[in-house]
């Protein structure tokens, strides 16, 4: 099958597209704070509480048997400085706040549900294998949590943007769930999420750590500059691709990848079979998000 008119269609668009979509307002607030080097939890409620719908998801994503938080959320406060931390509170407003400002359809295997299925699974395991590093290759407080809910935000642009090639990959990526998604756009559309990913977090001047996750996630050999998040981010997804989460379909992390990162495959075993365990409330927590 030819697709070389879907190509041509796309690159013409993407040339009449005068500006992306602005960073959302809060969104803002929430880069600006996570910058700051004072910023504490009360500056961090008092932004998240402008929106009482992302207040409310985030209470409830907090009180999720998922954290294993007995007594009851009755704030935002109290949600960030008993359950998330300062962090975590900060990445996942700002990855709710932030998909929130796209327009995508919610079902298929890149539609929002899916996404945020993928991003959530990412997020919680790229910080337990990020523990595990040695420190020649720390990360970040915080950075790793954010590049995991983030990384495949050119999936939310393409759906918002383009609306026909969208369905077309998501139709497509239905159709032949064995073929890699990143083979699937180069042919069908000749580019893939993580260039227009890339497009956006430059547009937005997210961090360099992000933006370089965003565009080399699925790049086994990808060695510059900020490579730990790129190569935790594909680490993560190919372990995922065991239960049938997300997007990658090769299962197995790349051995010199292991290597250079300094970790090992029982460490990847024992951190992928600890959030499996709690795989059915992360579940039900990523059900309620949507409902």
């Amino acid at each position: 099958m030819s697709y070389a008119a879907n190509k041509q269609d796309l690159r013409k668009k993407i040339a009449e597209i005068k500006e992306l979509p602005s960073m959302p307002t809060i969104s803002n607030k929430l880069v600006t704070l996570r910058d700051d080097p004072d910023a504490g939890i009360d500056d961090l409620s008092n932004i998240i509480k402008l929106d009482p719908a992302l207040s409310s998801k985030l209470v409830h994503y907090a009180a999720s048997p998922f954290f294993g938080y007995s007594k009851g959320i009755e704030s935002i406060e109290n949600a960030v400085s008993q359950v998330l931390g300062f962090d975590k509170a900060l990445n996942m407003a700002l990855a709710m706040d932030t998909s929130q400002s796209f327009d995508v359809p919610l079902e298929g295997p890149i539609g929002l549900k899916a996404v945020w299925r993928q991003a959530l699974f990412s997020a919680h395991l790229m910080q337990s294998l990020s523990e595990k590093l040695p420190p020649a290759n720390a990360t970040k407080p915080g950075m790793v949590y954010m590049v995991g809910l983030l990384h495949n935000i050119g999936f939310l642009l393409l759906g918002h943007l383009f609306k026909e090639e969208f369905q077309l990959l998501n139709k497509l990526a239905k159709e032949n769930p064995k073929i890699s998604i990143v083979d699937l756009e180069t042919r069908a559309l000749g580019m893939s999420h993580t260039d227009l990913g890339v497009w956006l977090m430059r547009e937005w001047s997210m961090p360099a750590e992000l933006t370089t996750a965003v565009f080399e996630h699925h790049n086994p050999f990808y060695k510059g500059q900020h490579f730990v998040y790129a190569n935790l981010a594909l680490i993560a997804n190919r372990l995922l691709c065991r239960h049938d989460i997300g997007d990658e379909k090769d299962p197995n992390p790349p051995s010199q990848m292991l290597q250079s990162l300094g970790l090992k495959e029982k460490q990847l075993d024992d951190v992928l079979e600890n959030l499996m365990d709690g795989k059915d409330e992360l579940e039900t927590m990523i059900q309620e998000l949507h409902s």
